[in-house]
């Protein structure tokens, strides 16, 4: 199975795009990335009579936000009885309020700016399918309680589906995470907030004030800087702390309605939830989550999700994938950039974006006008936990020299551009070097450097969604070299087929041979 848009991409959107920026104009606050966490960090400053660009590579909400299956909960993906070892009791307690605000300024804002965009309150079920996983769910209890999570056994017949127990989250929600998005950004007050779309950032300077160039270059100047862009901007000090998982999802009509959202324990786990779209009752069904680039297959991805989707008769009509950042000891990083007196970040949300998006939003907003609280100590993005996460942080950096070292010296998978079928995506010997081959639909070829350009890893391919993955650090890039996601800045190198040996060059020109049969 191939991925398709996520389902949220049917909304009409506006055209945000300020054409007329100017060499060298100057704001309060410039943000860069056009999410959930950006839009809602505008929303809080503009509020507050502070001046805001926010510009966005692409277009508002075509990254992370526009991917999500938007759960809105306060059960998080790291457990609270993992938390409370980083953070303590009143850590997780901060955490835990911090997202029941969170949630209820979606809800607020959805009601007050009259967004349509299908914001619900419904319980949420993390629930157990073995006596191991019930003895886990026991652990959680406890820890939520000491959290102040208002988390209880749910009653039998809770659930749509067999479970041996479950916990209940009462009062979490969900949203169409695009509509509201989109609808807050059209409520931005102009004249004190612009949104850039097509404006790629490619450096920050930090000084006083901030310098911020881009893609097409131009350059502004802020008195601060929000990278609110899902990966901090090559910043290395993150790098070794964050690592990237991709995370799949298919949605369609299926035979029972879910009154509730749904997490199960399984390694890699799944999630659920139901919406509406076009006046029918679809189920969304997330999971499989793998490394970032290590996944060789990832069409199995897909393929087992519909399996799994199956059980509760879902047919699938939409597919897709999206990219999830984890902190090394499983608590965001929120705040101001290590080494810098002017720049802040967010990441590290795991599954929880939109929950952590809108809670960092106003944690960055409130840096950014000299204000703290007890919160933003607990995710403060310069921490560093070395017993809580050395474990994580030593397995996930394990993977630069392995890959760095693996992929350097590993033979190319053909030898030919010949060898590369339509849809298919090869690195191929091109005049004694390494090249990332795509063959698209129309027979045309698409050739680039195979060399990730943010820390020089060899980058692999993605079937199911026809992109080229670094397995090192997460970076992805289109089969034409562009950066899709980071921490990588710059593109991937155009490579000619001009510079193939002759003998190559003929193969080229012969007809390609038939896909072989699935």
């Amino acid at each position: 199975m191939n991925a398709t848009e996520p389902i949220w991409m049917q909304v009409p959107r506006k055209d945000f795009y300020a054409r007329h920026m100017g060499q060298g104009r100057h704001w309060d606050v410039a943000i860069i990335g056009a999410g959930i966490t950006g839009i809602s960090c505008a929303w809080h400053l503009a509020r507050a009579g502070v001046s805001v660009a926010v510009f966005d590579a692409h277009s508002v909400g075509s990254g992370s936000t526009g991917y999500t299956t938007a759960h809105l909960t306060e059960a998080l993906d790291t457990r609270y009885h993992q938390l409370i070892k980083v953070v303590g009791d009143e850590g997780a307690r901060e955490l835990a309020q911090g997202t029941r605000e969170a949630i209820e300024f979606i809800e607020r804002t959805a009601q007050e700016q009259q967004l349509d965009c299908q914001f619900k309150r419904l319980p949420g079920y993390l629930f157990a399918k073995t006596a191991a996983q019930a003895d886990e769910l026991a652990k959680e209890q406890a820890a939520c309680t000491r959290a102040g999570v208002a988390a209880k056994w749910a009653e039998p017949g809770a659930l749509p589906f067999e479970a041996v127990s479950a916990l209940e989250f009462p009062r979490q929600a969900q949203v169409h995470p695009r509509a509201w998005l989109l609808g807050m950004a059209a409520q931005l007050p102009p004249e004190h907030c612009q949104i850039f779309e097509d404006s790629k950032v490619v450096d920050i300077d930090d000084g006083q004030p901030c310098r911020i160039t881009f893609a097409h270059g131009s350059w502004a100047t802020a008195d601060h800087v929000v990278m609110a862009t899902h990966s901090p901007l090559n910043f290395l000090f993150f790098q070794t702390r964050l690592a990237r998982y991709q995370t799949y999802a298919v949605a369609g009509p299926g035979s029972i309605t879910l009154n509730g959202l749904y997490w199960d324990l399984d390694d890699p786990y799944h999630y659920l939830r139901g919406t509406e779209l076009d006046g029918q009752q679809y189920l969304i069904i997330g999971g499989e989550d793998h490394k970032t680039g290590q996944e060789r297959h990832t069409e199995g991805a897909f393929d087992r999700l519909a399996e799994y989707a199956r059980n509760f008769g879902v047919t699938v009509k939409s597919a897709w994938s999206s990219q999830i950042i984890r902190a090394a000891d499983g608590v965001p990083m929120i705040g101001r950039n290590a080494a810098s007196k002017r720049v802040f970040v967010a990441t590290g949300f795991d599954g929880n974006g939109i929950t952590y998006g809108a809670m960092s939003g106003k944690l960055l907003a409130e840096a950014c006008l000299g204000r703290t609280s007890r919160l933003a100590h607990f995710v403060e993005a310069t921490r560093f936990t070395p017993a809580a996460s050395f474990k994580s942080f030593v397995s996930e950096n394990v993977d630069f020299p392995v890959y760095l070292a693996k992929d350097a010296v590993a033979p190319a998978e053909a030898k030919s551009v010949s060898e590369v079928e339509k849809g298919e995506g090869k690195v191929v010997r091109v005049d004694g070097k390494r090249a990332a081959v795509y063959r698209d639909a129309q027979n045309k070829l698409h050739a680039v450097s195979s060399v990730c350009t943010h820390m020089g890893c060899h980058v692999h391919f993605n079937g199911a969604e026809k992109t080229w993955d670094c397995p090192c650090h997460g970076s992805r890039f289109s089969v034409d070299g562009e950066v899709l996601q980071g921490p990588a800045v710059k593109d991937l190198a155009p490579v000619s087929l001009d510079e193939e040996k002759p003998a190559q060059r003929r193969e080229e020109r012969e007809e390609p041979r038939p896909s072989a049969p699935h």
